[in-house]
């Protein structure tokens, strides 16, 4: 019946239901999530709502093809930023994963005056842990802006970014790209480095911003040494403020000079898509279902809430693909044949040798597997 109903083994929630479920989770906790499914006075636990979460594939399908006319478009932005993320342990010192975000889109246009918004953004995330996960996701990025995008017309691809090493990599993976510095970041340190002066703190930053436009990395590191120098308590601020513009100085030149460059606004995307359900409030995570929570808020963004329902499909599909379909397989497990007597194993070894020349969808086989589950009881 389930092989006819296309339902996988210990199934128990049609896929509307899992569907809400995951919309449910997507937004509130796992508990909030198992409250709001109630049907008919059944509950279900938040443990299963972890599981269901858990149970998204890794790798997430395409829910719309790829346009048969490419997109004319001279110049794309990818902004890309980490959430820092509680990991789920008893221990004193917890630990934690990054969840990494990267978002492509087109422009901005004003919706209102002081407020814009991004131009068919299309966002990719997970926790792709170490160098070889992390070229995947880059090289996901490229595979999508060679789907979507007119190579022919594409001029470059600007990535904004606080110069993260992971975020580097892009340059290696990502065809026409060019590291553009965050203005944000370097204002962070810059006005680090000006409080420690108190009342010049103006004068201090506009010096900053002199020697940056004017491309003199050497008088804006003179200009650390001096106040290192001269106010105390300022030797931290500074070191790493000059760490900053040497790692990034050409990436800094880019982002003041080259006019098709764009604010950034990674931080806010960080906060409304990652952090609001993950690191805002005081939770911990297992590194799968931090993974896959990030997988899922980035599908729901790009696909909208109604194509749920299709993910859910599609696990389903490789689940049902995965498993060996003549319905007999797995109905005897290994705990219940360590209780068999000799002559069951002596019965069990025939068998086995049998199966080896029978067809999987042979009736026979079938027959066999049936004797042997009732012999057991």
């Amino acid at each position: 019946m389930d092989e006819l109903i296309r339902l996988p083994d210990r199934e128990r929630f049609t896929p509307s239901a899992e569907a809400k479920v995951l919309n449910e989770a997507e937004v509130h906790s796992y508990q909030h999530a198992a409250e709001a499914i109630k049907i008919n006075g059944q509950t279900i636990t938040k443990t299963t709502v972890m599981n269901k979460v858990h149970s998204i594939e890794k790798e997430l399908p395409e829910m719309e093809e790829p346009p048969k006319k490419k997109k004319a478009c001279e110049y794309l932005y990818i902004e890309a930023d980490e959430d820092h993320i509680h990991r789920q342990k008893c221990e004193k010192e917890q630990g934690g994963f990054i969840g990494k975000l990267v978002y492509l889109f087109e422009g901005k246009e004003e919706v209102c005056k002081g407020r814009r918004k991004l131009i068919s953004p299309f966002y990719f995330g997970g926790l792709y842990v170490g160098s070889d996960q992390n070229a995947v996701l880059w090289e996901k990025v490229d595979t999508y802006i060679q789907e979507h995008y007119d190579q022919d017309v594409l001029k470059c691809v600007y990535i904004n970014s606080d110069g993260g090493s992971w975020i580097r990599a892009s340059e290696n993976c990502v065809g026409k790209s060019r590291l553009v510095a965050d203005r944000f970041h370097l204002m962070k340190y810059i006005s680090r480095v000006a409080r420690c002066t108190g009342d010049k703190q103006a004068i201090t930053k506009g010096r900053f911003y002199k020697y940056i436009y004017k491309n003199k990395l050497l008088a804006a590191k003179k200009l650390l040494t001096r106040i290192r120098n001269r106010y105390e308590g300022s030797e931290k601020a500074t070191e790493k403020c000059r760490s900053y513009l040497e790692e990034n100085w050409k990436y800094i030149q880019c982002a003041f000079h080259d006019k098709h460059v764009l604010g950034c606004s990674a931080e806010g995307h960080v906060s409304s898509v990652y952090s609001e359900r993950m690191s805002s409030r005081p939770m911990g995570w297992s590194e799968t279902g931090s993974d896959r929570m990030c997988r899922l808020r980035c599908f729901i963004r790009n696909y909208g809430r109604e194509k749920v329902i299709d993910l859910v499909n599609y696990r389903r599909e490789q689940e049902l693909v995965n498993a060996v379909s003549t319905g007999t397989e797995g109905m005897i497990d290994e705990p219940q044949r360590k209780r068999y007597t000799a002559k069951q194993r002596e019965s069990q070894r025939y068998a086995e040798i049998l199966h080896g020349t029978i067809s999987r969808n042979s009736t026979v086989r079938k027959i066999l597997a049936i004797r042997e589950q009732l012999g057991n009881i």
